[in-house]
């Protein structure tokens, strides 16, 4: 369904005779394409009614607060404590990702399905949400 709909964005142009290929991460893809583009230059509008519009860059280039990245300096120190404390399988998932290795090579080397893969992917996903949750702001 996800490629489907990227296919109709013209984002994904995998062949038909190559989706066997396809393993659904897309910005890996030889085969994605992302004509789209944003200017830093532009103005950014926020929900917010001001009188001075800032650009993307301006944005992107101001110093967090202090009380921000102290948070995010602890939301780090946390999740690789919780990384370091997981079992070798799961910490090897952890490197395969940070690598950018493909799901189908990554379970290959572990020597475990695709469909184990993805399950302990999504299970450790959902420990490291939970154990993370109080850092997230909705």
């Amino acid at each position: 369904a996800m490629r489907k709909r990227l296919q109709k964005q013209g984002l994904c142009c995998c062949p038909k005779g190559k989706l066997w290929t396809c393993e659904g991460v897309c910005l890996d893809c030889k085969h994605y394409h992302d004509n789209r583009s944003v200017s830093l230059d532009a103005d950014y509008q926020n929900n917010e009614a001001t009188d001075n519009p800032v650009s993307l860059h301006e944005i992107l280039t101001a110093e967090p607060d202090p009380e921000t990245q102290m948070l995010k300096d602890l939301l780090i120190r946390e999740m690789y404590e919780l990384i370091s404390s997981l079992d070798d399988e799961d910490s090897k998932i952890i490197k395969f990702i940070m690598q950018g290795v493909s799901e189908r090579d990554a379970a290959e080397q572990l020597g475990i399905t695709r469909y184990r893969y993805r399950a302990n992917l999504a299970r450790i996903t959902e420990e490291l949400y939970d154990a993370l949750k109080q850092f997230y702001c909705f």
